[in-house]
């Protein structure tokens, strides 16, 4: 593994733990047992280095958004596979999310493009969810724009939810899709909620 690659990881395994703004990048180099001079020629500041990790984690789900050659619950179930599996990888970015934000406008700035960008993504989504006809027609005008809404907050914030409330227990599985899940099943055909069973099946 390059330098570059060591310093991400580590970088990445640490915000995990300590939190993004308890660690500095002389910490991160004091773990690698490498020099600060070094990390800082890979890395000149700690704006770079975030940068850098969010471009690999985006790219790490990208292509899983834009998958259409499968059943699209099937492609949907996919994609919160890999959403979850995102969550426990990068859990410092949905934990930290608003300090990032603030501290961070570059990051920040490429946050708000790749909203845009999943939100005209998961509007295809929805989209080939009633072309499949799996999904009743909208109750109200802009309905399922507002659903895709409350999914993105559920996404963004799961990880928090997890750490701050730790007295609620649910009566089923505590997974994220399972809830995600649980918001779209009102909303599905008699055909939408067979090849929803026969998916959960599997």
């Amino acid at each position: 593994m390059k330098t570059k690659d060591k310093i991400i990881a580590k970088a990445i395994e640490m915000y995990n733990v300590s939190g993004i703004t308890n660690v500095s990048s002389r910490d991160v180099s004091k773990e690698l047992g490498i020099s600060h001079g070094n990390l800082e020629y890979h890395f000149k500041n700690k704006t770079i280095l975030l940068n850098s990790i969010y471009e690999k984690m985006r790219e790490d789900v990208s292509d899983v958004y834009i998958t259409e050659d499968m059943d699209p619950f099937e492609h949907f179930q996919s994609l919160l596979n890999e959403l979850e599996k995102l969550q426990e990888t990068y859990s410092f970015f949905n934990l930290d999310i608003l300090e990032i934000a603030r501290k961070f406008p570059e990051v920040k700035l490429k946050l708000d493009i790749t909203l845009r960008l999943r939100k005209s993504q998961t509007a295809v989504i929805i989209g080939r969810f009633l072309e499949s006809e799996y999904f009743q027609p909208e109750t109200s005008e802009g309905y399922y724009l507002r659903l895709q809404h409350i999914i993105r907050i559920l996404i963004t914030f799961w990880k928090s939810q997890e750490e701050i409330l730790v007295s609620y227990t649910s009566v089923n599985s505590n997974e994220m899709s399972t809830h995600i899940w649980d918001l779209l099943t009102p909303h599905m055909t008699k055909k939408g909620y067979k090849i929803y069973l026969e998916l959960i099946k599997k």
